[in-house]
């Protein structure tokens, strides 16, 4: 998984960067539709299953920002889950304060005027509401409903094997739910059985924040 990183416009003077004209915040935690959630002092999250492409479409949707002159900061799961949250299993409350923990996180991160783009798995709606209601009106979901099947495909690791197995017990999307949103701000999902690519995806997630006016103009 890519290690969080800052995306820091470059300049032809000796100006600070210009920052936001609101804060940002997208948290992202991106998941697949079958079993499988950004925010500008505006929460983005994508939301689904293991190996949905989320932390691809972060890096994607951070790179996009960056060459447009934005500030954006990535927080992806994997990576919180070895230092922020390494004390947090996957039972359901666990899984509650690893979400709640990254919202709070978040909000710093837009309070200080940066998009931040939080990569994970957050399988609860009540989870992803508690998160939203930290920024009632900045909070921007993003739901990746990505097939199961393809999911699978793509599990270079072999987790799927392992729970199918039972080598893995709570896995989501297998023996563990996914509850999908109601009413999210954006879905992404596959056309005509094509899978969009992280670029086209990303391209669409930066389009809603332009059009919304979350997004500095140069």
């Amino acid at each position: 998984m890519p290690t969080p990183h800052l995306n820091l416009p470059h300049s032809s003077s000796s100006k600070p960067p210009r920052l936001p004209p609101l804060a940002r915040l997208i948290v992202s935690a991106i998941s697949t539709s079958s079993s499988l959630h950004l925010s500008e002092n505006r929460h983005r999250r994508p939301s689904r299953c293991s190996i949905s492409g989320k932390s691809t479409l972060a890096c994607s949707i951070s790179r996009e920002l960056h060459s447009r002159g934005n500030l954006s900061y990535v927080l992806d799961g994997d990576n919180l889950r070895h230092g922020l949250n390494k004390n947090l299993g996957f039972e359901a409350e666990d899984r509650a304060e690893n979400i709640r923990r990254v919202g709070e996180v978040a909000k710093l991160f837009a309070d200080a005027g940066l998009v931040c783009i939080a990569s994970l798995i957050s399988p609860y709606r009540k989870d992803r509401d508690a998160c939203r209601a930290m920024l009632p009106e900045s909070f921007i979901e993003v739901f990746m409903n990505m097939p199961l099947d393809l999911c699978e495909a793509r599990d270079a690791k072999g987790l799927y094997k392992l729970a199918r197995a039972g080598k893995i017990k709570g896995f989501t999307g297998l023996d563990d739910p996914y509850e999908p949103p109601l009413k999210c701000e954006i879905e992404l999902s596959r056309r005509d059985g094509i899978c969009p690519t992280p670029g086209a995806m990303a391209g669409k997630v930066v389009s809603y924040l332009e059009e919304k006016g979350f997004l500095e103009t140069k």
